[in-house]
């Protein structure tokens, strides 16, 4: 079975009005992707990944 590579994202995102939204849309043995909605004015809070990367 051949693995899904490409993701809209207008289908990926999930959104709230109150805080910022992750949503993970992948995951695998080593690695996952997730997408980020912030709304004007919503904010995240400063965090640190000691054992993976952020991109």
């Amino acid at each position: 079975m051949e693995e899904k590579r490409i993701y809209e994202m207008d289908l990926v995102k999930q959104e709230d009005k109150e805080t910022a939204k992750k949503t993970p849309f992948y995951q695998t043995e080593s690695t996952g992707g997730s997408v980020w909605v912030i709304k004007p004015g919503q904010t995240l809070q400063k965090h640190r990944h000691h054992n993976s990367d952020d991109i």
